[in-house]
């Protein structure tokens, strides 16, 4: 299994970028060094800003649908209970309020990364895979 602490660590240094490190891309990143592949890679072409990011999850019914027809696309199975290393999309507070967003579990907290970079928080998780 790939190590989840240096992946995060790795993960504090690179600058947000809509389309390339955002949230989605930070947990497809994770699932593609899991060996899995890239759960987003039908939506690679679809944003590269707020804008179009945005207007591709409304079109694609939320990010749930989105991640749930990814995950599905690279064969890994939803789960319960998260574990070390899963995948999710959890509620979370962000600089734009109560919102969803794709997370990586450490074991205790979820990893989430936003604008102003990674965080580890607790949160509710809404769907969970295991990559």
């Amino acid at each position: 299994m790939t190590d989840l602490g240096g992946f995060l660590q790795a993960a504090i240094s690179r600058p947000w970028r809509w389309g390339e490190w955002d949230c989605c891309r930070f947990a497809a990143e994770w699932c593609i060094r899991r060996g899995r592949g890239d759960p987003m890679d039908f939506l690679r072409p679809l944003y590269t800003s707020e804008f179009s990011a945005m207007r591709t999850i409304r079109e694609g019914g939320g990010l749930v649908a989105l991640w749930s027809r990814g995950m599905a696309d690279i064969g890994a199975p939803e789960v319960d209970v998260p574990e070390l290393g899963d995948v999710g999309i959890v509620e979370a507070i962000t600089e734009n309020g109560a919102e969803q967003v794709c997370a990586i579990f450490t074991g205790e907290r979820w990893a989430m990364l936003g604008i102003r970079g990674l965080v580890c928080a607790p949160a509710e998780p809404i769907k969970v895979w295991r990559p």
